[in-house]
């Protein structure tokens, strides 16, 4: 299915290009498949048109943590919860980054994370 949403969404690109939600679906999509580096560059678009949408920022936060940019994940979850400071998937993420920093800062690995 996020190959689907891929498409299609590429395909709404290409006639609207200044629509950011697409850029902002399709940066989902990309979460979805893995493709970290993709889903982070739509995202950028996104935000990029619509500095206030709440999503884009806390998608691209996901994006970041899983390129191990942890304090770039953070800045987005950090402005996401200025525009939505009760979400809980924001709090969640918030929680999951400074779980990350911890561990690194032990020596440990982000892979004794439970995901």
């Amino acid at each position: 299915m996020p190959d689907n949403a891929v498409l299609t969404f590429s395909n709404i690109i290409r006639l609207q290009p200044e629509y950011s939600e697409a850029y902002n679906y399709r940066g989902l999509a990309y979460l979805q498949l893995e493709e970290w580096e993709n889903a982070e560059a739509d995202l950028d678009t996104a935000i990029s048109g619509q500095p206030g949408d709440f999503h884009a920022y806390l998608y691209r936060a996901q994006a970041r943590f899983w390129q191990e940019r942890y304090d770039e994940a953070m800045d987005d979850i950090v402005q996401a919860r200025t525009l939505d400071p009760e979400d809980a998937q924001a709090l969640l993420w918030r929680g999951h980054i400074r779980e990350a920093r911890r561990l690194i800062a032990e020596g440990r690995s982000v892979n004794e994370m439970p995901f």
